[in-house]
């Protein structure tokens, strides 16, 4: 089995993160934020190019530089994470809401 091109590699890194999960085709992630399904793009010449398709919800899919994209989600995983758990008033808010919603909902 040939490795994956660069468009895969990006998406596999992508679906690493945590607010992205695996759908049921391999090839694709799908962000729990946005919904946007991030596939990658068909790369017949094996230019290694990088780039994926993005497809949001009721909208019409768009190419992209992946690695750019992926440095976006980079940031916003980050932001998640320290918004989340650290100890500004926002990741207080964060965690007391969250205790909050686990009691009252029994999770």
């Amino acid at each position: 089995m040939s490795e994956p091109n660069r468009s895969q590699r990006v998406v596999n890194a992508l679906r690493t993160l945590p607010h992205f999960h695996i759908v049921q085709t391999p090839a694709e992630a799908v962000c729990a934020v946005t919904g946007v399904r991030v596939a990658p793009l068909a790369d017949p010449f094996q230019l290694d190019h990088g780039r994926v398709t993005l497809t949001f919800p009721g909208a019409q899919p768009v190419e992209v530089l992946g690695e750019f994209y992926l440095q976006l989600q980079i940031v916003q995983s980050a932001r998640f994470e320290a918004d989340g758990f650290g100890d500004s008033k926002l990741s207080l808010r964060i965690h007391g809401l969250r205790e909050e919603l686990k009691a009252r909902h029994r999770l």
